[in-house]
């Protein structure tokens, strides 16, 4: 599916996502990432959940980037050649069993791109997801998704359970099992990486979970109108900082909304 057609499916069908970026498929094909270690178990959980393809509650997401790269600027296009071309034959097998997807990029529809202005309406559509809806936002250490900007400003209330920003699947059971026990009746967004896939498939006949990956970086370059990714201040910023001297924030509503911490202090 392009964009558009994901988000009209989500909204639809109020389903979870689980979402497969490159970063997803280089783990599972043994690759360590820079904030998650290519566990066997979780390798093999993410080449079940995308072999497995979607259902009614749970759309799986591949990126769209196998009708041509024209529309990628030259450091996306580049990227993502040596990506298909590393992992081809991976690709051709899941192409051969014939699932519909999702697409991954609905969620980085801004700085990847020549033309950007479609992004503006991709975000409001994504914020509709969440229009009148309780949020259970499950998050690593500086994610702090939507803090100092108005992502959430559609939804009915936030609460948060923040993780650690590194190797997340270490602390699996004990992050869904807080979901379960807050989640009820919420709407979760999760944003743990590769971990954040699994929750999402795990989870998907409980409530709608959906994996957000990097949508609060890209929606704050495309509140700046950044031309190239710059640091996001106070946050994790995707592949910019590696959470590397991210200063803590002095933020009262954002501390608030934080109900459970997993494996963090």
């Amino acid at each position: 599916m392009n964009s558009n057609d994901t988000l009209s499916y989500i909204l639809e069908q109020r389903c979870s996502v689980a979402r497969f970026g490159d970063g997803e498929i280089s783990l599972l094909n043994g690759v360590n990432q820079v904030f998650q270690d290519a566990d066997y178990t979780l390798r093999q959980r993410l080449d079940e959940i995308l072999k497995m393809g979607s259902r009614p509650e749970l759309l799986v997401c591949l990126s769209d980037v196998f009708h041509g790269l024209d529309m990628l600027v030259d450091s996306a296009h580049d990227w993502w050649q040596g990506h298909l071309a590393t992992f081809n034959q991976y690709y051709q097998e899941i192409g051969e069993i014939g699932n519909y997807y999702g697409n991954t990029m609905v969620t980085r529809p801004y700085m990847d791109f020549k033309d950007r202005s479609s992004a503006g309406e991709i975000f409001d559509r994504l914020k509709e997801i969440w229009r009148g809806r309780d949020l259970l936002i499950v998050e690593g250490y500086y994610t702090r998704s939507g803090v100092g900007n108005d992502l959430y400003s559609t939804a009915s209330s936030v609460r948060r359970i923040i993780c650690p920003s590194k190797n997340a699947w270490e602390k699996y059971y004990e992050i869904e099992k807080m979901i379960k026990l807050y989640g009820q009746n919420c709407l979760v967004l999760v944003m743990l990486g590769m971990t954040a896939t699994v929750i999402a498939a795990d989870l998907a006949e409980y409530t709608q979970v959906i994996d957000l990956g990097h949508l609060d970086p890209e929606y704050e370059w495309y509140k700046i109108k950044a031309k190239t990714r710059v640091p996001i201040r106070g946050k994790h910023t995707a592949e910019m900082n590696y959470d590397v001297g991210i200063e803590d924030i002095d933020n009262q509503k954002y501390r608030s909304e934080i109900i459970a911490k997993i494996g963090v202090e």
